[in-house]
């Protein structure tokens, strides 16, 4: 047998040890390798982007988009399942007041409000995990989440958007899976300790507060604002809100009602415009046997005190009207049967709104359930709605109770349209 061919040459020595019979190192997995963990780093990064591993769970599987909790009875087009990735493509691409119809395939126009529908706005803290709030069974009684945490910049009167948990794929799937029981998204812009009579203080900062608020609504789809400019007669205004501070209310809100009906197209609701309102705002008491000056009293550590502008009201599509915070000497039963704001408030603009726990957004000591409820029933039968500004709170330390005991008193909840399954094709006979 003829022996191998050994190479003639140093260089061909060289070569030929790579080439063949290398017993060192093997450089040619190398780039194979690298190449391989690259695809899969890049893969799992464009997998997180897209929604394909979900982010919400963390689970690392495609979850399926179904949920029992929309209306009692069940609703085929919600329930229909379909992967997270698929509903978030198709969903973000139907207009504001639709929602997506995974039975159908389609977008489909949400139910127009009729009169006898009511509101049931639930206030939930934007920089509070919205989890709780998605796996809350009685959920399906609120029509209108209100987003509370934007405040206000004092330099140049823009909103200054809530600190987000640290993914915000929570909330922005939050407002996609509510979209989609046509449940609208209200920002809320202030609450106790925000200045608008600081930040809003020149026509400028004016002009920038509109403009501001126009593009968060518009970059997030949201259904419109919710105005928590909840100070009250103190220094600032000489002692008299009304007369003194509230004249720049008054214009900002038309500022911002132009800009919303700006912004109308057909087919698509117009955006919603509220205003929080304090609970001494029609009280006309002159002075009582304990000192208390009614809507004039002076804002101290035991309340907040200023008479309402009505002018506010022909700018908004309703007025919350807290009971909380009321004066010790004001009882609930006696506010609710005299009906103060009756002559400022129409009862179709009026919402009341409530407190069940301490919460950043409530003043004073939170109504007891029993209470709760009947204002909710009232609030169904003579009003526009109610609220529930502890919403955070109920749902997070206390299972949502408070939700769950005022939601069935009354015409509260969002009704999906009702649409037939597609039939097969069975072709031309």
């Amino acid at each position: 047998m003829k022996g191998q061919e050994l190479p003639a040459t140093r260089a061909q020595a060289k070569r030929w040890y790579i080439s063949e019979d290398s017993a060192g190192f093997h450089w040619w997995p190398l780039p194979i390798a690298l190449f391989a963990i690259s695809t899969l780093l890049y893969a799992g990064s464009f997998s997180y982007e897209q929604g394909w591993l979900d982010k919400f769970t963390g689970n690392l599987t495609r979850i399926q988009f179904h949920d029992p909790d929309v209306l009692q009875g069940g609703c085929m087009a919600i329930n229909h399942k379909m992967t997270w990735r698929e509903l978030r493509n198709k969903a973000s691409k139907c207009a504001r007041g639709s929602y997506f119809d995974p039975l159908h395939n389609d977008c489909y126009q949400c139910s127009a409000p009729m009169p006898q529908d009511r509101i049931f706005a639930l206030y939930w803290n934007a920089e509070t995990e919205c989890r709780d709030l998605l796996l809350q069974p009685d959920l399906r009684f609120a029509s209108h989440v209100l987003w509370t945490g934007a405040k206000l910049d004092t330099t140049t009167g823009e909103i200054v958007k809530p600190t987000l948990p640290a993914d915000a794929m929570h909330v922005s799937r939050c407002m996609m899976e509510m979209r989609s029981r046509c449940i609208k998204q209200i920002a809320v812009i202030g609450g106790p300790g925000v200045s608008f009579a600081t930040a809003l203080n020149s026509d400028a900062k004016v002009d920038a507060f509109v403009a501001s608020v126009v593009q968060h609504v518009t970059k997030f789809k949201l259904d419109g604002v919710h105005i928590a400019d909840v100070g009250g007669n103190d220094a600032t205004n000489g002692g008299d809100w009304k007369s003194n501070y509230s004249p720049l209310a008054v214009k900002y809100m038309k500022a911002l009602r132009k800009a919303f009906d700006a912004l109308t197209v057909p087919n698509v609701p117009a955006l919603t415009l509220s205003w929080e309102e304090v609970a001494s705002a029609f009280d006309a008491t002159t002075t009582s046997a304990a000192g208390y000056k009614g809507c004039k009293q002076m804002s101290d550590d035991t309340g907040v005190y200023r008479c309402f502008n009505a002018d506010i009201a022909a700018s908004a599509d309703f007025i919350s009207f807290q009971v909380f915070g009321r004066h010790q000497s004001v009882e609930l039963k006696s506010l609710m049967a005299s009906k103060p704001w009756a002559e400022a408030v129409p009862a179709t603009k009026l919402v009341i709104n409530t407190c069940s726990a301490p919460s950043p957004f409530c003043r004073g000591a939170p109504l007891a359930q029993n209470d709760l409820v009947s204002v909710a029933k009232a609030c169904s039968d003579l009003y526009k709605g109610v609220g529930l500004a502890s919403g955070t709170e109920d749902v997070v330390k206390n299972h949502g109770a408070s939700v769950t005991a005022m939601g069935p008193m009354g015409a509260y909840g969002v009704l999906l349209p009702q649409r037939a399954p597609k039939q097969p094709s069975t072709g031309t006979p």
